[in-house]
């Protein structure tokens, strides 16, 4: 459930929106068909969750690997979001990129302040320290 999609190419983020712009962007989109999933270009349809977190779904997920996430995870990303916004550094969230060696990552938000970059990840499901120390080497590289 992401928290980002694209409208004519540039990002709205969903957590940034009050909840008067929200249900305008809603009833926008729901005529004009315009917002587009950063992830895969798919439409969007705006949602609240059971938590009251404000995201959007894909319209169609024919052919996007992006994984389904609880509404709890949803609602720390959100606020993680907010919290790096609020202490004024730049936030993006569903942030992928790769290491030097190839291997993908997907950051639930990145944080950037000059040359500063902090990726965060909010981890739900039980991870051992291995696997920990491993995904933080990873966004270290």
């Amino acid at each position: 459930m992401p928290l980002k999609c694209l409208l004519d190419g540039k990002p709205i983020f969903a957590f940034a929106l009050s909840e008067s712009d929200w249900d305008a962007l809603k009833e926008e989109n729901r005529n004009l068909r315009h917002l587009r999933m950063a992830c895969c270009e798919a439409k969007v349809t705006p949602k609240t969750s059971k938590l009251g977190t404000q995201f959007f779904a894909h319209g169609r997920t024919e052919g996007c690997v992006s994984p389904a996430e609880t509404a709890e995870h949803l609602l720390a990303k959100a606020m993680i979001a907010k919290a790096v916004k609020d202490a004024e550094w730049e936030v993006d969230t569903e942030v992928s990129g790769c290491t030097p060696s190839g291997e993908q990552w997907v950051a639930d938000v990145l944080a950037t302040k000059g040359k500063s970059r902090i990726a965060i990840e909010v981890q739900w499901s039980r991870q051992d320290q291995g696997e920990t120390k491993r995904r933080q080497e990873r966004y270290r590289q």
